[in-house]
């Protein structure tokens, strides 16, 4: 019996000790206080998947709001709301009108559009159907978003946006003038990396790209194994290992810039969908996709006018404008909440981490928004103090 108390014992200081240590040290760091903006209109359920781990950062480096208190992943965000329970299909949104505009781009450091695709009718309620089933009840950059956007550019306040962005349902009027301020121009054409090709066992790969591929191919779906799936409006592109790719998992490539002052490593596998864009002027390019093509792949690309390397983040520092857009699925991460608020938890991860997604939260995004967002707040206290 003593033995198994002190084994118990033992277990506790082992497991609990460290986690108390820990959370000791995380409490006692300093907070710093920077006012986001996050837009997400992609919030079908309770997981909050689109910006959960952007919270999850904001919280383990104690960024907090201006009254100090921490964000709050499932409140601190404008956009779409589900209400519990899910069944009842009930929702609230939340959006800034023309006249708040000038006030709340005052009040906000930075914004971060996290996901504007939206929640359409056909997937929110049950069993809709009717001929404009496709229609969605909130979705799309807006008026409202873009003017806001520029006016936080215009007051050189710290922006963020990210992959759906400016898709569909965007209207291509407020697309074209978000790209042109941007200085980046989507292809149409994206994409992802996807493990298993055979469409009967993979939940990541969507019913819409096979249906869109049996129209075009007398309803075959040929593929099994590893893959990247490329699509746009109208065609769907099927990369295989060993036949189009020589290795199967895209890359983000950091140039020196990335690497230097954000504390990124030179290559990182991504396995979130992407998309293919263009940027106005090359210098502004901080990272690109790479794709390892055999000739037959390469071949594939060309014919359909996609490179082989294309943009992954494109910023504007060059004119002391603090603006970011990344062209892929950056804050779809799966995180535990409930270890934010341990400090040197990055360190656990390293030690449990389970997959590619993981490396890609720790050692790519979790330094990348850290570093903009503390180098944006020096950067607004030095220009105070001059």
């Amino acid at each position: 019996m003593k033995i198994l108390k002190r084994i118990l014992l033992t277990i506790f200081f082992i497991s609990v000790i460290p986690i108390l240590v820990s959370f000791i040290f995380w409490y006692s760091k300093s907070k710093i206080e920077i006012n986001i903006y996050i837009l997400d209109k992609t919030v079908r359920d309770f997981t909050f998947s689109n910006h959960k781990s952007l919270f999850w950062i904001l919280n383990n480096c104690r960024i907090t709001k201006s009254n100090g208190n921490s964000y709050n992943y499932n409140q601190d965000y404008f956009g779409f709301f589900p209400i519990y329970p899910l069944e009842n299909h009930q929702y609230e949104i939340k959006r800034i009108s023309l006249e708040q505009i000038d006030s709340i781009s005052d009040a906000y450091d930075a914004l971060y559009y996290a996901d504007t695709y939206g929640v359409y009718f056909s997937e929110w309620y049950n069993g809709f159907r009717s001929v404009k089933e496709n229609s969605f009840i909130d979705g799309g950059l807006n008026q409202n978003d873009f003017l806001f956007l520029k006016a936080m550019n215009d007051k050189n306040k710290l922006i963020m946006l990210e992959y759906n962005t400016l898709n569909a349902p965007t209207s291509d009027l407020i697309r074209d003038k978000t790209e042109k301020l941007l200085g980046i121009h989507l292809t149409g054409w994206y994409g992802k990396y996807i493990n298993n090709l055979d469409s009967s066992n993979n939940q990541d790969l969507p019913r819409s790209i096979i249906n869109k591929y049996f129209i075009q191919h007398n309803r075959e779906w040929p593929f099994k194994g590893s893959g990247i799936v490329l699509t746009n409006n109208f065609k769907v592109i099927v990369l295989q290992k060993g036949v189009q790719l020589i290795s199967e998992e895209p890359y983000i490539n950091s140039n020196y810039t990335l690497q230097d002052k954000y504390h990124i490593p030179e290559n990182t596998v991504f396995l979130n969908w992407f998309e293919v864009i263009n940027a106005a002027d090359t210098n502004d390019i901080m990272a690109n996709y790479s794709l390892n093509l055999t000739v037959n792949g390469d071949s594939i690309l060309h014919a359909n006018g996609i490179p082989s390397s294309f943009p992954a983040i494109v910023s504007y520092q060059r004119y002391k404008k603090n603006m970011f857009y990344f062209a892929g699925d950056f804050a779809n991460n799966s995180v535990n909440m409930y270890y934010s608020r341990l400090e040197y938890s990055q360190k656990l991860l390293d030690i449990f981490r389970s997959d590619d997604r993981n490396v890609f939260f720790q050692n790519f995004y979790y330094p990348l928004i850290n570093n903009i967002l503390t180098k944006y707040l020096n950067s607004k206290k030095n220009k105070k103090e001059q």
